[in-house]
């Protein structure tokens, strides 16, 4: 912004030289012109002194026109130094507009938690828990998850999930928080999936989604990524 801020005084100078230079000018002219027309019959020595006045206002021309060449080709490499500035900074500008939201939204993953088979083994219990990797906050808008034991195949699908609308906010940095779900029960104690996918907002207020899909292994109170890159996708 400096440059453009100089390289618009300058061309302002250069104007300001241009316009000076032919109104001085002008003005040499029309009081020569004036004096001519007002002059008696001419002798030898004053059309001596006319030729020389002639002459002296040709050199004027010919400075004029040269200071003119020279105005207009600096005028118009200010110009241009000028756009290219101009266009270089906005191409900065934009990038970092780009850049900002890509580094400063919300990032949410799921995990599950707390996997717990009871005694004697009929059930498992486990805590579905989302951590913000970003560096501000996310408001969580949809959870959808599905509880079987039909392994994960092809494209990502959710039939019969349980879907729970909310507005809870999740703080950056945020690690292990406990998501709203009802159904974190299993009547299996023997390896199940566990398939679930986030709609979110961030502060910039674009809607992300986050998918996660996991094989629950009750009697080792673990877990192990299933599906797949298209089942744990985010964006």
């Amino acid at each position: 912004m400096k440059m453009i801020g100089l390289a618009s005084v300058v061309a302002l100078f250069l104007a300001w030289t241009w316009v000076g230079s032919w109104y001085s000018w002008q003005r040499s002219v029309s009081a020569h012109q004036e004096a001519v027309a007002g002059a008696q019959p001419p002798t030898i020595s004053q059309e001596a002194a006319q030729k020389r006045e002639e002459l002296s206002i040709q050199r004027d021309i010919a400075r004029f026109n040269f200071q003119l060449v020279i105005a207009t080709w600096v005028t118009g490499v200010v110009g241009m130094v000028t756009g290219l500035v101009l266009y270089f900074t906005l191409r900065v500008t934009q990038k970092a507009a780009d850049h900002i939201p890509r580094t400063e939204r919300a990032y949410l993953f799921v995990n599950p938690r707390n996997i717990s088979m009871s005694l004697p083994g009929r059930y498992t219990t486990f805590d579905i828990c989302v951590d913000n990797a970003g560096k501000t906050p996310a408001f969580l808008k949809q959870i959808h998850m599905v509880i079987t034991q039909a392994p994960p195949l092809g494209r990502p699908q959710y039939p019969n999930a349980q879907i729970v609308l909310t507005d809870l906010y999740i703080n950056a940095g945020v690690t292990r928080e406990k998501l709203p779900i009802v159904g974190d029960r299993a009547n299996w104690v023997t390896p199940f999936f566990v398939y679930c996918f986030l709609i979110y907002t961030d502060i910039f207020r674009e809607t992300h989604t986050s998918h996660f899909c996991a094989r629950i292994l009750p009697t080792h109170g673990n877990f192990e990524i299933a599906g797949g890159e298209a089942w744990n996708d985010w964006d």
